[in-house]
Formats: C-alpha cells, sequence, structure tokens
C-alpha cells in the first residue's frame, strides 16, 4: 500500500470519467489520495446541475460510489481488474437517496408496520 501511494506521489494519476453511455463523451480528471467522489461528480457536472452520481461499472455490475469515498482507495480495492472498471457520471437521483420526504414516509410506514405486528401478535 505505501508503495501504492509512493508512486502517486511521483506520477500524476487521471480518472476517466464517461458523462454518459457514450465512450465518445469523457473527461480525464487528476486525482490525488484526497481527492473524494464528491470532487469528482462537482467536476464532472454541468454548472446549476443538482442530481449527479458516480457509479463504477465493472462486467455489468453497477455500483454507486459514495460521496466522501476517496478515489485513489476504491480504485486501489480493484487491484489487477482495475483495467475493466469504468466510471460514468449518472445525471439522476442516485438509487436509495429519497428526498426528505420520502424518506420520513417509509420511516413512519415502517414504524406503523412494525406497532402493527406487534399488536397483532
Amino acid at each position: 500500500m505505501l508503495y501504492f501511494f509512493l508512486l502517486l506521489l511521483l506520477t500524476q494519476m487521471f480518472l476517466t470519467v464517461y458523462l454518459s453511455n457514450s465512450d465518445k463523451h469523457f473527461t480525464e480528471l487528476p486525482i490525488t489520495p484526497e481527492t473524494l467522489c464528491r470532487d469528482v461528480v462537482d467536476m464532472c457536472k454541468e454548472p446549476g446541475e443538482v442530481d449527479c452520481y458516480l457509479a463504477e461499472m465493472w462486467r455489468g455490475s453497477e455500483r454507486v460510489v459514495g460521496d466522501s469515498e476517496r478515489i485513489i482507495e476504491v480504485l486501489q480495492r480493484w487491484g489487477q481488474q482495475r483495467a475493466e472498471v469504468r466510471f460514468f457520471l449518472r445525471h439522476d437521483r442516485a438509487p436509495g437517496h429519497d428526498t426528505g420526504e420520502r424518506e420520513r414516509e417509509r420511516v413512519t410506514n415502517n414504524q406503523n408496520n412494525i406497532l402493527s405486528n406487534i399488536l397483532i401478535n
């Protein structure tokens, strides 16, 4: 791991982010050990665009990269398979990130279901 960070300090690292599903629309961003996912999203999205997230794609599987994840650590976890991973800027709200109102409704519904189950049993 130390070798990885020393190598990073000696060479400039770039992350390729696809801005759509097309191979023609991409950008390459310089990254450092401190670069967070939210930094990458902020650099890639259009001015005024609100609902965007970064997704990593590998062999047809997609995962939302968390806003506070360090990009270097994400890359490092992939190891030798790193060359097979692509990063996409998705122009939508990340799955599972409801608005506050929807989240409150969901929690209230869950609490009501739990109470109903307790009263029935």
